[in-house]
């Protein structure tokens, strides 16, 4: 593994499949010789680490250790009280794993899925200094302008420092230079130990919002079209390359909306690697009609293509995708 760019992933045991899944959607599209694949693991056992590369070894895929040492300054009781897990903070470290020819990253969380080809992005040149990322669909909630949520994201954003229309970035999909992404992740880190209370929501997001300032080159939302945005149906307006599941129920777990179409994909693109016996929640058939009656109940009203039109247009949505950097 030798090229100038490397997409990263950092799992621990429990996302280690999906994100064997996405990295393998990437593969499809990426050959090895345009871009090496890493999955950085925390927590997960050397037997199961030599188990997935054999079977990742055709896709040219290396799965590698983060040792736990590097997490010693993390307030480890402090991540169980909020759930929190520790491989969140991964990819703060990654970039010291990488080979020495590595000289960009592009970083995708698990829970996400590759609809389309992803070259554009693996080979865009991210100016030295700046990270490209797309917005949080949260930036986007917190337009609307009433209700205690939106109350409550503004004053998120208040604690940690960011500006009016700075706009606040999801993480779950990134691209920048190793050089960067040395100094940001560094940064980030520390805001986060200095700062852990006010960072309890998305830690390491949060803490990446917090110092990057006028640093973000803004994505589109293609790239990262996060379950919110198919929930306000935004694929009318953006046609989605990399899908990203983040908020539960995720779409392994069955057919739930709004991914319901996904779980029979999710479920022929595991058969392959069923042999490492890797853990992934499934729900009852009661689960997943408890969750498709929530999310029914709740955005319902969105199925109007009117209200989803109006919703769109009131969080500026369209003229943010026009601002885009890529």
């Amino acid at each position: 593994m030798s090229n100038e760019c490397a997409v990263c992933y950092v799992s621990d045991l429990n996302f280690l499949l999906p994100s064997i899944i996405s990295a393998t959607g990437v593969r499809k599209f990426v050959p090895p010789q345009k871009a090496d694949i890493f999955i950085f693991t925390v927590g997960v056992d050397a037997e199961k680490i030599a188990q997935a590369n054999i079977l990742l070894s055709t896709y040219s895929i290396k799965v590698t250790a983060i040792q736990d040492e590097v997490f010693n300054e993390i307030d480890k009781e402090r991540l169980t009280r909020t759930h929190t897990p520790m491989a969140m903070f991964g990819r703060l470290f990654m970039q010291n794993l990488l080979p020495p020819e590595c000289k960009r990253i592009v970083y995708l969380d698990g829970d996400t899925w590759i609809m389309r080809d992803p070259t554009p992005l693996i080979d865009a040149i991210v100016p030295e200094g700046f990270l490209a990322a797309a917005e949080d669909t949260i930036y986007f909630r917190q337009k609307f302008g009433i209700g205690s949520t939106t109350k409550e994201i503004r004053h998120y954003f208040s604690q940690i420092g960011l500006k009016e229309n700075q706009g606040y970035f999801n993480s779950g999909v990134f691209a920048t230079s190793r050089k960067t992404w040395e100094i940001i992740s560094k940064e980030a880190y520390i805001y986060y130990i200095n700062n852990a209370k006010i960072c309890e929501h998305s830690p390491d997001q949060s803490a990446l919002n917090a110092i990057i300032s006028n640093r973000r080159l803004r994505l589109s939302n293609k790239w990262n079209f996060q379950t919110q945005l198919k929930i306000w149906d935004a694929h009318r307006y953006v046609k989605p390359i990399i899908c990203h599941f983040n908020r539960q129920p995720k779409p392994w777990m069955g057919a739930c909306e709004p991914w319901e179409e996904m779980f029979t994909e999710y479920q022929k693109a595991i058969k392959e690697f069923a042999s490492l016996n890797l853990p992934i929640k499934i729900l009852s058939k009661e689960e997943v009609e408890k969750a498709n009656e929530s999310t029914k109940k709740s955005y319902s009203y969105l199925k109007l293509s009117l209200v989803s039109w109006l919703v769109l247009h009131l969080i500026n949505f369209r003229n943010t995708e026009k601002t885009a950097w890529m």
